[in-house]
């Protein structure tokens, strides 16, 4: 009998519906002291909308007095409102930490109007969302992981959650919602993953979804300067498929950790005693496949950034020695008025992640490690401006847009372009652990984009995250 296939034509791979990559990536905000401007862009780079939206108070939501008005004809260094889009480590896989933008219909809903209306909503100014979020490596990115803020033993809490700074912070408090309220949370300490009486690091959780083993970050609560270290839980429960039943992940994970040899305590950090308050606080984790894990932390005037590389032959990390640590320290540093939180930025297919950091005050110059999640490899960058702020943005599903805030007055346009892992090296596969902070990752001088004000302006990027990235991997694999 004949082969159907054959006769019938192969099935057809796509899905009706609209191209994966016409869904918007990030917004440029731009204009001036009485008017806002927006123009957005999609994951093809195309212009999908602009608009003008008058600044008029009776129009705005309770949260604009707080959230002021930026005025992007002036330097993000000469304005002390540092919290309206600017910096690199400001925006990232929650969207904007303070302007709320991550949705595509707040911009799209407004492309081509001049109606005034205008609806920043203001988080916080101190950057608690940015603090308390954990990494997820992996293709699912329609959640994110929240921990407690500066909690210890029984009050440390960790969250499978919804993508967005509330569902993360849930609250200004600093410790990251009033502890008494806070039920429908995990306690890591009661599951037996937490050491007991030991300090969660801010943010310090990681779930690879790669492998179904997490980390998290903790040190001895007595000393402010205690060295942070690793525990993993293999095969942890996946957490997002718990985000209405935290007890239930509790639960799970109280399970995993009684199954002997899933719980592994790793050894400290090489010693170190320049921690900030934000460095001793809070710390960004990443565990790759092959349960390397890399952290970032704020340090004086700076970051740090420690390794702990995994010994199958002994099933747990290698201990540390002094390569295993590097730093990069300008001058006084901070993200927001409370301290110098790190970020991170995730591509879409899940396989990079930058960890980020502003290097200035007021969102100026950055400090970046582009983490390989497949083999734990890294690449370090570091830029000391006091001038302009950066970005890195996902576009597509590996790649990042990269921009300053040059002044983009007539046909200068963003000074931006595209960058990936690959693209930042010769080999991909090379590690550059070794070579610490680069400077410059690179130059801007090309002209990329329209901004959408044609007079001074410095403009910023923020990323609109809460998308369909799963489409846009499958479509650049040809597989709809």
């Amino acid at each position: 009998m004949s082969n159907l296939t054959d006769f019938f034509g192969k099935s057809a791979t796509r899905v009706a519906g609209k191209s994966p990559h016409n869904q918007p990536a990030f917004a440029i905000l731009g204009g001036g002291s009485s008017h806002d401007k927006i123009a957005v862009y999609s994951h093809d780079l195309n212009l999908m909308a602009h608009s003008h939206m008058l600044y008029d108070g009776a129009r705005q939501m309770e949260s604009s007095a707080n959230v002021g008005h930026w005025n992007y004809q002036s330097q993000p260094s000469s304005n002390n409102n540092h919290n309206n889009g600017h910096g690199i480590g400001s925006n990232g896989y929650l969207g904007n930490n303070c302007l709320m933008t991550s949705s595509p219909d707040f911009f799209l809903g407004m492309g081509g109007s001049n109606n005034g209306k205008y609806g920043m909503i203001k988080h916080d100014d101190r950057g608690w969302s940015v603090a308390m979020v954990g990494t997820n490596p992996g293709i699912k990115q329609n959640y994110a992981l929240g921990t407690s803020h500066n909690a210890a033993g029984s009050s440390a809490w960790i969250r499978s959650c919804g993508r967005s700074n509330s569902a993360v912070s849930r609250t200004t408090d600093s410790v990251g919602g009033y502890i008494s309220h806070e039920r429908a949370v995990c306690r890591p300490q009661d599951a037996g993953w937490l050491t007991s009486g030991f300090h969660l690091g801010s943010g310090g959780i990681s779930y690879n979804q790669n492998t179904g083993n997490a980390v998290i970050i903790e040190r001895d609560n007595s000393n402010n300067q205690a060295p942070w270290r690793p525990v993993l839980l293999k095969n942890c429960p996946d957490p997002s498929k718990y985000l209405s039943d935290q007890a239930a992940w509790e639960a799970a994970i109280t399970a995993a950790v009684a199954v002997s040899g899933n719980r592994i305590v790793g050894p400290d950090q090489t010693a170190g005693t320049t921690k900030t308050s934000a460095g001793y606080t809070a710390v960004k984790a990443v565990l790759c496949d092959d349960n390397s894990v890399v952290i970032m932390y704020a340090i004086n005037y700076g970051v740090e950034i420690i390794r702990w590389v995994w010994d199958n032959s002994a099933n747990t990390w290698a201990a540390q020695t002094t390569s295993d640590k590097k730093n990069r320290a300008w001058t006084t540093m901070y993200h927001q008025n409370e301290g110098s939180y790190p970020n991170f930025t995730m591509s879409l297919d899940g396989k990079t992640i930058v960890l980020t950091s502003h290097a200035y005050y007021y969102s100026s110059g950055y400090y970046m490690t582009f983490i390989d999640v497949a083999t734990g490899h890294t690449k370090s960058y570091y830029k000391e401006d006091s001038t302009h702020s950066y970005g890195l943005t996902p576009v597509g599903a590996s790649k990042f847009l990269f921009n300053d805030s040059q002044n983009s007055d007539g046909n200068g346009r963003l000074y931006a372009t595209v960058i990936s892992w690959n693209d930042l090296h010769t080999d991909p596969a090379t590690d550059y652990w070794s070579s610490g902070f680069i400077s410059n990752i690179v130059t801007l001088t090309s002209q990329y984009l329209d901004t959408p004000d044609q007079t001074t302006n410095y403009p910023a990027v923020v990323p609109i995250t809460n998308i369909d990235n799963e489409a846009i991997v499958l479509a650049e694999k040809g597989e709809i």
